[in-house]
């Protein structure tokens, strides 16, 4: 933390590769989210295959 104080107060950047590599990856995910919000909403409520298909597998006594 003492040494971010002291970068900052001689006017060098503080901000790492990896920092600016985080924000980078969170900012393209939230445009991915906020460009997509409708179609990744009607994913919740797609009736899904793999409920049929494990139907046929699974014995009669269990329930899904």
């Amino acid at each position: 933390m003492a040494a971010a104080k002291a970068a900052r107060s001689a006017g060098v950047s503080a901000t790492t590769s990896t920092e600016r590599a985080a924000l980078t990856y969170a900012a393209g995910g939230w445009l991915v989210l906020v460009a997509f919000y409708d179609r990744v909403m009607n994913l919740f409520w797609y009736p899904t295959l793999f409920a049929d298909w494990l139907e046929d597998l699974l014995p009669d006594w269990l329930i899904i």
